[in-house]
Formats: structure tokens, C-alpha cells, sequence
């Protein structure tokens, strides 16, 4: 009896944590570059403070924290947003056989923008308060090289 009365308490804590414990917020918005508007293709948002790190895949410009299967979304708190995997990839086509060599990946996305230490972008995530946040970045720009 004693056994089956555990089982019960700890099946109903299960159940009540998949519910509400911890779920978080789900953040959503849309990342564009300053200098035309325009969407960023692809990439991962990363949200990263002192409750943890998370973060959520860009698709044409949109993203949501936490994807389909969002139980978990973001805890309250302050965050430094950065960006990673955003980068374009170009094959580069072996002229004989037709078949990809290797592949040159241009970032989408300028490098302050894609360092936890050197982002310029924070949001404070509120239990109560805003569930989107839109940003705008740089584009990359290719350094000259130097002679």
C-alpha cells in the first residue's frame, strides 16, 4: 500500500511539473539587418545569463526560443543575445566528376554580433512583461586583406 501511495505522489509531481514547473517564457521576434531590412536566412539566437543558456533557430528572419516542442522556454532574467551557424555555405564543384570538393562558408552576420563577450545586444526576459523581441545586426564584411 505504502508503495502504490509513492507511486501516486510521485506520478502527480510529474504531472504538475510538466505543467508549470519551470517552463519558462517563449521569446519570439524577427532578426534583420540595419543596413536594408532585409531577413537573416539561418542561424541559431542564442540567449545566454546567469539561469542558464538557450536558444532558438532563425528561419527566414523569424525565430522562437525553445522550437516545437517548447516545455521549456526562457527563465526570467537578463541575457546577452548573440548568434551562431549563420553562415552561408558555397559548393565548390569538382569539374571532371561533378561532385562537391569541399565548401566555402561566408558568415551572414557581422563578428561583434556572434560573441557572447563582444554583443552590443541584452534583453531582459520578465515574467509578466514583453514575449517578442525584434533585432537588427550588421552584415558581415569581408576584411582586406593586406599587402
Amino acid at each position: 500500500m505504502t508503495n502504490k501511495l509513492s507511486n501516486l505522489f510521485f506520478l502527480m509531481f510529474v504531472v504538475l511539473c510538466a505543467y508549470g514547473c519551470g517552463d519558462g517564457i517563449k521569446i519570439s521576434g524577427t532578426v534583420t539587418y540595419e543596413e536594408d531590412g532585409s531577413p537573416v536566412e539561418r542561424g541559431v539566437i542564442n540567449f545566454s545569463g546567469e539561469t542558464g543558456n538557450f536558444s532558438g533557430i532563425i528561419k527566414n528572419g523569424n525565430y522562437v526560443t525553445g522550437g516545437k516542442k517548447a516545455v521549456q522556454g526562457i527563465p526570467a532574467g537578463q541575457y546577452k543575445i548573440w548568434f551562431s551557424g549563420v553562415q552561408k555555405g558555397e559548393h565548390i564543384i569538382d569539374p571532371k566528376t561533378g561532385i562537391p570538393e569541399s565548401s566555402i562558408m561566408t558568415p551572414l552576420i557581422a563578428d561583434e554580433f556572434c560573441a557572447e563577450t563582444k554583443t552590443p545586444i541584452s534583453f531582459e526576459v520578465k515574467p509578466d512583461g514583453q514575449k517578442t523581441f525584434d533585432i537588427q545586426v550588421k552584415k558581415y564584411v569581408p576584411q582586406k586583406k593586406k599587402r
